[in-house]
């Protein structure tokens, strides 16, 4: 490999947007057809110019043998992609691996009982590294929903002035705010031997907002998701909050170095920019957070 006229260390290079035919992905006892989307890295020594980009796209198309009559759980699908390059590319120390692709789960809508399809975008990752041990690997399973939030705030101060002005009657009457869509993104680092149900992410998410969206939604089951809405107001900050509560609640067993990302994105509707929150952590610090607050509420 020709060396460079400048010898830096990039801590990534690869190719992103790569995709492969359906294959079959565990979720929970499932197994789902899925059209993954691929990015694979690799860090790149000083010496050498640029990476061999035939041996990152064969890593790939590899490691999908087999997936479309067999399913496999994507983070280990990005595993098997991970340790590929570090095969095929002897010199790089470190793969990084991230797969995407969507998921359509039936659910009932709340009044109507109707069946409806929800989409999700699964996310797996995997982080190989070279050490005095052997390759070491680390396994992340994610994913990525809209759902609703209405706002706390607007809603405080139109109720005052409402009750001001002798326009509110109705005691339990749904207080007006604003409302808008947002996403959620959380991604979890799996202990080894241990796996996630992606579908119990689902449903953290799902709790977390004001309420979930839904694809079909007759009239009762529209003025029903709204009066919901509005009953439980939520800010941004507060969707990634009680989502780390319940993601240490729901996987107890996890050790405290267990990392976990979560993020919210809400498209504000009466602004023009958009509202984010985001938290990087582990299982320990969100207990060890929950516990002081617990432990001053009790004195």
């Amino acid at each position: 490999m020709e060396a460079p006229e400048v010898k830096i260390r990039l801590d990534k290079v690869g190719i992103l947007n790569v995709y492969v035919p359906a294959s079959l992905i565990k979720i929970g006892d499932e197994e789902l057809p899925v059209i993954p989307k691929v990015e694979a890295y690799i860090d790149l020594p000083e010496a050498y110019r640029g990476i061999h980009v035939s041996r990152t796209c064969e890593s790939i198309m590899e490691a999908f043998n087999g997936s479309l009559k067999e399913g496999r759980r994507i983070e280990d699908l990005c595993e098997k992609i991970a340790l590929n390059l570090l095969k095929k590319h002897e010199y790089s120390s470190r793969s990084d691996v991230k797969i995407k692709g969507s998921i359509v789960i039936p659910m009932r809508v709340p009044i109507s009982r109707k069946i409806s399809y929800e989409k999700f975008e699964l996310i797996g990752r995997c982080v190989a590294e070279r050490s005095s041990k052997g390759i070491l690997t680390k396994k992340f399973v994610g994913i990525k929903l809209p759902g609703i939030v209405t706002c706390p705030s607007a809603q405080a101060v139109i109720f005052e002035r409402l009750s001001k002005e002798g326009k509110i009657r109705m005691r339990g009457f749904p207080k007006p705010t604003h409302m808008q869509r947002g996403y959620i993104t959380m991604i979890i680092e799996a202990p080894n031997g241990s796996s996630i149900d992606p579908v119990k992410l689902v449903r953290i998410a799902r709790r977390s907002l004001s309420s979930p969206t839904y694809e079909l939604l007759k009239k009762e089951d529209e003025a029903e998701v709204i009066i919901k809405a509005l009953n439980k107001p939520r800010f941004a900050e507060d969707v990634v909050r009680f989502i780390a509560r319940d993601l240490i609640t729901q996987f107890k067993d996890f050790p405290d170095e267990t990392m976990v990302y979560i993020e919210f994105r809400s498209l504000e509707s009466i602004h023009s920019y958009d509202l984010m929150a985001k938290h990087l952590t582990t299982f320990g610090k969100i207990r060890m957070e929950l516990k002081s607050t617990n432990d001053r509420q009790s004195h």
